[in-house]
């Protein structure tokens, strides 16, 4: 149970409904005490993992979602997170068969097939990648990711543009620094609310 609530409170972070020092805080006091009930406790370690995603430190995040995924090999948001940490590690050719797997195990699982199709971007995969670009799928992080690809592409107009259409439902402040960013780089002044 701990373990679960560990997770609950880092995704709640990731949805802007905690600040991230109150979300790590109160997750690193439950993932302490899964571990003491239970050394290898996949969902632990799958939380430990998420604590350094949420904290950037992929590097720290692969060990953690790595165990726990040998620990707890069905489970397909473990496997989404590995994969996602070793995208955002720079890996994301190795990243892909794991978010592959997830979304296999777990076809609705959207953010599988989001990261899917960011991990095809980002490993130079033009075809893969341009198909993603066109049908992203749905889930409110959907246009967001498109946005942020078409950033990391060049395409700072358009992902602006994208970006103003992202619901407001997914974590506004993610928004708001990718729309600053967006702004700084085409040395414009832009309204503050991205939405």
């Amino acid at each position: 149970a701990q373990a679960h609530l560990a997770s609950a409170d880092l995704l709640a972070f990731e949805y802007g409904l905690l600040p991230l020092a109150e979300a790590l805080q109160q997750a690193d006091v439950a993932i302490e005490a899964a571990l003491r009930v239970d050394p290898d406790l996949g969902m632990a370690h799958a939380a430990r993992g998420l604590y350094w995603m949420n904290q950037e430190r992929y590097d720290l995040a692969v060990p953690q979602l790595a165990r726990a995924a040998a620990l707890e090999p069905g489970e397909a948001v473990t496997l989404l997170w590995l994969g996602n940490a070793l995208l955002y590690n720079g890996l994301p050719r190795e990243a892909q068969p794991w978010l592959e797997r997830a979304h296999e195990m777990d076809p609705a699982l959207v953010s599988a097939q989001l990261s899917l199709g960011e991990a095809a971007c980002f490993a130079g995969l033009e075809g893969d990648c341009a198909q993603f670009l066109r049908k992203p799928g749905s889930g409110p992080m959907a246009g967001f990711m498109v946005a942020l690809i078409r950033a990391h592409q060049g395409e700072f107009a358009d992902a602006l543009q994208l970006l103003a259409e992202v619901p407001a439902d997914i974590n506004e402040d993610w928004i708001l620094e990718l729309h600053n960013d967006l702004c700084g780089l085409q040395d414009q002044s832009c309204p503050t609310d991205s939405n």
